[in-house]
């Protein structure tokens, strides 16, 4: 930024707070800048999306995973301080699944367990919990105050309106991944259970026998916890998302060749079809851990050479060798 260069900054469900001002600021000065208005015009926060007419649309991704879904981030409320619901409910499955697999004590357990099952009936109780109320054209809306200039009201709240919601679905889903995984590894067990007791119902060996295949079920599932909850992995709804953000924003003269989306940590480049100019979608993917087939770390790299069209690519960081 010191050699003229801009960072933009779009929000995602691990860094709501940077909707606030006072973060920003704090963001700002651990840079090695004194105040915003010394980087103004070369950092700017995204609290919604990146929008550059006719290059891109970018945005991270979480609005579409129905577990993740909140309102877009206001300029003045830190989520989870004052504004409790606006906490994605992963972030109470994913507190109860690491204590599950890390064998945490049985109070913290139920407290999670607690917090995870009030979160999802509250939500899955308002259909639009997602989603803030107003989505009017008001002044008062946090819709355009949020978002990039270049898309009119009507657009917003079309595009607002893709975010996905919690339903009864989604807690059909979270219900078989807590009780999935440990009801798969003691089936067998049980049903070893259920034949002893059938075989030897008439022999003074039927506690034993059933007593012993009960605490062999207990004692596998302590000793595979820790593999029992895989984190979760669902990527469809990110490309799906691009393909209705696309006929979105054609259906309003509004598109774009390129569509940028993260969140799933799985990098993706798929031509979108259909109707209008040649559009693409590309996922940013994640630096948690170097790509398995060790091309390195993926990133999304979007060039325009003066009036020309806009190129999107999928590269690789190499890899940094450690020890």
């Amino acid at each position: 930024m010191s050699a003229g260069g801009q960072l933009d900054l779009v929000v995602g469900n691990h860094d709501l707070d940077l909707a606030h001002p006072a973060v920003q600021d704090l963001f700002i000065a651990r840079l090695g800048h004194p105040s915003r208005g010394s980087v103004a015009p070369n950092i700017r926060f995204h609290r919604w999306f990146l929008y550059l007419d006719n290059v891109v649309y970018a945005e991270h991704g979480h609005r579409y995973h129905d577990i993740n879904a909140v309102p877009v981030p206001g300029d003045r409320d830190v989520p989870g301080i004052h504004a409790p619901s606006e906490v994605p409910l992963a972030a109470y499955l994913d507190s109860y699944l690491r204590a599950m697999r890390a064998g945490g004590p049985g109070r913290t357990l139920a407290g999670d367990l607690a917090g995870l099952t009030w979160s999802l009936v509250e939500r899955t109780g308002h259909q639009d919990s997602s989603r803030p109320a107003d989505t009017s054209r008001s002044k008062d809306s946090r819709l355009p105050i949020a978002a990039d200039p270049g898309l009119d009201d009507e657009a917003l709240v079309a595009i607002d309106a893709l975010s996905a919601h919690l339903g009864g679905a989604t807690a059909v889903r979270i219900g078989k991944t807590i009780l999935g995984p440990p009801l798969r590894l003691v089936l067998p067990y049980a049903a070893a259970a259920g034949l002893l007791a059938v075989i030897l119902r008439r022999t003074p060996f039927v506690r034993a026998a059933v007593a012993f295949a009960s605490a062999a079920a207990v004692a596998t599932l302590v000793r595979n916890r820790g593999r029992l909850w895989p984190p979760p992995r669902s990527t469809g709804y990110a490309l799906e998302a691009a393909e209705d953000l696309r006929r979105t924003l054609e259906s309003r003269g509004l598109g774009v060749p390129i569509f940028v989306l993260g969140h799933t940590h799985v990098p993706a480049f798929v031509d979108l079809h259909g109707h209008g100019t040649r559009a693409t979608y590309l996922n940013t993917g994640s630096w948690s851990a170097p790509d398995r087939g060790g091309r390195g770390y993926p990133f999304v790299r979007v060039t325009r050479i003066d009036a020309g069209d806009p190129v999107a690519e999928l590269l690789w960081w190499p890899a940094q060798e450690t020890g």
